[in-house]
Order: structure tokens, then sequence, then C-alpha cells
């Protein structure tokens, strides 16, 4: 089976929408998603889709996107994400929370790449096709974080998959000693499988993790995903908004950039076509 067919799902319709926008921010936190249409330019048009899945579509400066809300996994996330491509979207930002290692800081790391610890990706590719985002999309990322003063670090992360994997023993072992020698901090679902599957049909994709729950806490706390915001901690609240921002104004910068590249490209066809033609 190749990617193209495993990702074939045309069956199953998730969102009750029949077109989506180009560019969509997606998260796994229901903070993240409400903080996201608290930004947005105007009150957003709210669907709700199967499996708890939220989708909100407004305008940030003007340019039409989405927020969608899932918690599915990354067996899941294929699905959802061949069914965004079916109904338009090419770009997609994920923002969610993660595991740490040893420290929070910097509070914000944008995925360069991403260790497949998931299992799921290899029904798309074998093992030694790398995990990596748009570079293009990923360098607005990383510019609007600097404009915006937040404190972030180019990073890869591990992804797991799902939380209904073993956390036991032997695991955390083995994610300590990918730490020890690659110096990767930072762990989460499904970076690698939201990677591979926008490769699989060539859409825009990076991730942003907030790492905010230790590897050790991880069987009491239990997913993090549900990771609740306490609204009292002022500067982690800020961190989390500015991230947000960081996400919707990248989309903005990403989008007029690719606008003002194709009326280049206009232009110079109509040049060299000369007046006459």
């Amino acid at each position: 089976m190749n990617n193209h067919e495993y990702m074939n799902s045309e069956g199953l319709e998730v969102i009750p929408l029949e077109r989506l926008p180009a560019h969509v921010i997606l998260t796994d936190n229901k903070w993240l998603f409400n903080e996201s249409l608290r930004q947005l330019d105007e009150n957003p048009v709210l669907s709700d889709g199967e499996y708890g899945v939220r989708v909100a579509r407004g305008l940030f400066r003007g340019v039409e996107l989405a927020v969608i809300y899932y918690g599915m996994g990354s067996s899941s996330l294929i699905t959802l994400i061949e069914e965004l491509y079916r109904k338009g979207v090419r770009t997609i930002e994920k923002v969610g929370f993660g595991i740490y290692a040893t420290s929070q800081n910097p509070p914000t790391r944008v995925s360069i790449g991403a260790v497949r610890l998931d299992r799921i990706s290899e029904n798309l590719y074998p093992i030694e096709v790398p995990a990596v985002p748009s570079f293009s999309l990923t360098s607005e990322i990383v510019r609007s974080l600097e404009t915006l003063n937040i404190d972030h670090q180019e990073d890869l992360v591990i992804s797991i998959g799902a939380m209904t994997r073993n956390i036991d023993d032997d695991f955390k072992t083995l994610i300590h000693t990918l730490w020890r020698k690659l110096g990767i901090t930072v762990m989460d679902l499904d970076t690698a499988t939201l990677y591979l599957t926008s490769y699989a049909r060539r859409m825009k994709a990076s991730s942003i993790v907030i790492p905010v729950i230790p590897l050790g806490d991880l069987q009491t706390i239990g997913c993090w995903i549900n990771y609740k915001v306490d609204e009292r901690r002022k500067e982690q609240v800020n961190v989390y908004r500015g991230v947000i921002s960081a996400a919707l104004e990248s989309i903005y910068h990403f989008r007029e950039k690719a606008t003002m590249e194709f009326q280049a490209k206009l232009l110079e066809k109509r040049v060299r076509k000369g007046p006459h033609e």
C-alpha cells in the first residue's frame, strides 16, 4: 500500500463543511483554541464536527483562515489532514503543549524536525524518511516570534503518536537516552505525523510546541492535550497568548509573501510577452 492509498479516506467526513480556507491553525488544546478565536478580527463562524472536532472560520488582518480543535490522536490525524486537503487547505500550523525532559526554558519550541517514535507515520513512509516542516512557513513563525519578543528555540521534538501507548519505565529510559545523545528536550504526540502526512499531499506544515509537563509527572497528570491553563499565572498566560499571536501573524505574512511572489511572476510573464502580444 502506498502513502496515498493509506490516506484515501473519502468515506469519512469529520468536518460538516464543503470548503475550508487555505490556511489553518490546528490545536489539540481547548484553551489554545479559544485564545486563537479571541485574537481573530471579528466573531468567527463556529461549526461542530464528529469526534469532538470544532472549526472556527474567520479573518486575521483581513486574511481568511480556520482554527481547528481536534483530540483524536495521530492515527486519526492522518484522516483529518486528508479531509482538510480535499476541502482546500494548503497550509497548516499546529500549536500545542508538550513534555520536557529537564527544563521548560525557552518556553516555546519551533520544531525543525521530529524523531519518529509514533509508529503511525511508518504507514506513509519508511522510517528512513525524515519528518521535517515547510522551511518557508517555519521561517515566518520564527520571524514573528522574534518580532513579538517571545523567547523561543528552533528544536527537534520526539513524537510518540498516541497516549494509548505504554508509558512505562523502559519507554522513559529510551526517551532519556535519546535526549542525552541528541540533545532533544521536548516530546509531543503527532508533529511527525503532521509533517509526513502534509508532505504526502504537498501541503505546507509547521509545528510549535509549548513544553509544560515534566516527563516524570506524565502518569499522574495524564494526557497533556487536556492541560488546563492557570489564568492567575500571568507571565505564562502572556507567553501562550504571544505564541498564538505569532502563529496568526506568520500566516498573514506567509500569505502576503506568496501573493507578492505570484504577482511578480505574472508581471514577469507580461514583460516577456511584450506590449503587442
